[in-house]
């Protein structure tokens, strides 16, 4: 399985000047509105002193008013940056159950106070899964936010993960107003809005599901919803599970990409380590902890990583936005680094080779320059 991408696909674009000026605008309002947010959570914790129960009221609606303010701000910033056209997703290993965590107990007091209780339903354990963080989280918050504010008083929400072997389930159920069926087609356009008189006006922008939509796609995802009226919703979000391969050559394309259009250069360095074999005093372990480190500290941090184990080595695909001569300064500080370890000079049969690729140099496209990497191993160091 390879990541998707249209063979027509766009470089990605720099955002316009009016864009970036629209960026500054949603940042400058929300940045007082959180401030505002935070003044009536402690006002109404009574940290400061008992609030009579009228003040508490005025203040509770102070509170729920830039809350709604800042949400609308945070979907219309992130639709702009949608908006702008074909952009580079953030590849990062992602704790999902983590993230679902995080996002529901930040979610519990807007739920408390809907008076609506939020569950989850989570596997004990889950191999991380390589997404965007940022653009996940808002997917949850987005999904999240429209079931508390359609489920009534004394109502539940429920989000769950499952696994299946090249796939991660997201689901959030409600026991809400549910959607009509003709509603459906409309529910992921933009600024679709719809209020329901069994939980009164809510408002919005009408682009919380759209959101949700396009980030889904961007991770190569699909979002699904079933519905009943007066029963319920659940919205299912499926993302496929990516190996670090897939997600090493999307990088390496995605970076190839944005060097034509910059006219700037890549360079793939290709790292294989070994050592010998001993199963009694974890020394495998202990090499691919430190070698690993080594390697993360000696990059920059636009640099990318990615390594595959077997018993008694290690692969490392480094993807850096640098010419042929900076790949080889790094590889030397990287040997240089090596040789100064005090744990790696213990390590008994210890060898490093280093192979390197630059494009435009020796290749325009990722299978090329990964294969002349592979060629070109040289062996560095050997003890």
């Amino acid at each position: 399985m390879s990541i998707h991408r249209s063979k027509n696909s766009a470089p990605p674009r720099s955002p316009s000047p009016s864009t970036d000026i629209l960026h500054v605008i949603f940042h400058e309002l929300r940045t007082p509105l959180s401030s505002i947010q935070g003044y009536a959570s402690l006002l109404l914790s009574g940290e400061l002193g008992a609030v009579a129960p009228q003040q508490r009221e005025v203040i509770e609606r102070l509170h729920d008013l830039t809350g709604y303010l800042t949400s609308l701000i945070t979907n219309l910033n992130q639709w702009v940056k949608l908006a702008e056209g074909p952009s580079q997703i953030g590849w990062e290993p992602v704790d999902v159950l983590q993230l679902v965590r995080s996002v529901c107990d930040h979610l519990q007091v807007e739920a408390k106070r809907k008076g609506v209780r939020l569950t989850v339903a989570l596997p004990a354990q889950m191999p991380l899964l390589w997404a965007e963080r940022a653009g996940l989280t808002q997917v949850l918050i987005n999904l999240l936010t429209n079931a508390i504010k359609f489920t009534p008083t004394k109502g539940m929400v429920t989000v769950s993960v499952q696994e299946a072997r090249r796939t991660v389930r997201l689901t959030v159920s409600d026991t809400g107003v549910g959607i009509a069926r003709s509603a459906r087609p409309s529910l992921f356009r933009e600024f679709y809005h719809e209020d329901r008189p069994e939980v009164g006006a809510v408002g919005g922008t009408g682009l919380g599901l759209a959101i949700v939509k396009r980030i889904t796609e961007r991770h190569h995802g699909t979002v699904t919803i079933t519905s009943r009226p007066k029963h319920g919703s659940t919205f299912q979000v499926t993302l496929p599970r990516h190996t670090d391969q897939e997600v090493m050559q999307e990088i390496l394309e995605q970076s190839l990409q944005a060097a034509r259009s910059r006219h700037e250069q890549v360079t793939v360095l290709r790292i294989e380590a070994k050592a010998a074999a001993d199963p009694t005093n974890g020394v495998s372990l202990t090499f691919y902890t430190q070698l690993h480190r080594l390697v993360q500290e000696t990059l920059r941090a636009d640099d990318r990583c990615f390594q595959v184990k077997s018993e008694c080595s290690l692969l490392m695909i480094v993807v850096a936005r640098t010419h042929l001569e900076g790949a080889r300064r790094m590889a030397a500080r990287l040997v240089k680094r090596m040789n100064e370890d005090a744990l790696l000079q213990r390590v008994p049969g210890f060898q490093l080779k280093i192979g390197i690729a630059a494009y435009p140099t020796h290749a325009s496209r990722a299978p090329q320059l990964l294969k002349i990497a592979r060629q070109h191993m040289v062996l560095m160091e050997a003890r």
